[in-house]
């Protein structure tokens, strides 16, 4: 029963004040760092930017012959419509070519002339179209889903690296557009294809997917005919640039 103006008691209050701020203090770091914890915990499972690992390409096997396709020198023809005259072309098995020109100078029709003389078996090769089928589409997450658990998580890897979740891909019904290109994309990589030959490949695909594709063509190993309007993106992974042009057909390297 010390009075308020003794020391003794004055000095007791004093701890007293001291130790209730220190308990509501550790209270409120308690209470942080639980926050952080939760925030962490959330975060650690987003995968932002997967990189693609030289273990997706680790089995990737040569094609055994120097050629996948040859087109002899000709006239390049619509139907009775000429094209170009261009001269022999070659696609090696370490070819990494841009096919450029304007819309209507027949770049598809040159491709369909190009692997009309293919020397590898087709299912070594990927072609992807401006448009893939619904069909096509279905075909390969019906493919993916019947891949064994080895080659099934290269092509995952693939998939995460072009910055698609590749769970949210397979529960999803109807692919958007994007998402249905980088799957069939991974196919061909995950699958360590000899040959990829890409029309447009970027359609529907935002800066970002742009990149992270870049970046997963100029990992691979393979030949590559490379059909855009995207010079940055093509230069980048491409050497050599084939230009239909003025019914001709140039070959440079770049």
């Amino acid at each position: 029963m010390r009075s308020r103006d003794d020391s003794d008691a004055r000095g007791l209050l004093a701890q007293t004040r001291a130790d209730w701020a220190e308990g509501r203090l550790s209270r409120r770091v308690r209470k942080v760092r639980r926050q952080a914890e939760e925030a962490r915990a959330e975060l650690e499972p987003i995968d932002v930017d997967t990189p693609l690992g030289r273990s997706v390409f680790a089995r990737y096997e040569r094609c055994p012959q120097p050629l996948l396709a040859v087109r002899d020198a000709g006239p390049l023809r619509r139907g009775d419509r000429l094209l170009a005259d261009a001269p022999a072309l070659t696609w090696g098995r370490d070819d990494r070519i841009w096919l450029a020109g304007r819309n209507g100078a027949g770049k598809s029709t040159l491709v369909d002339a190009l692997l009309a003389g293919l020397r590898a078996p087709p299912e070594r090769l990927l072609h992807l179209g401006q448009d893939p089928s619904p069909a096509a589409i279905d075909g390969a997450r019906a493919w993916l889903c019947d891949l064994d658990p080895e080659a099934r998580a290269r092509v995952m890897a693939v998939i995460a690296a072009l910055g698609v979740p590749p769970t949210r891909l397979l529960e999803s019904a109807s692919p958007s557009p994007g998402e249905a290109r980088k799957l069939l994309i991974a196919r061909g990589l995950g699958t360590c294809a000899w040959g990829l030959v890409l029309d447009e490949p970027t359609n529907h695909l935002d800066l970002p997917s742009i990149e992270r594709l870049e970046a997963a063509l100029a990992a691979y190993p393979g030949a590559l005919l490379l059909v855009t309007h995207d010079e940055a993106f093509a230069r980048a992974c491409a050497r050599t640039r084939w230009t239909i042009d003025g019914g001709e057909v140039r070959v440079e390297s770049i």
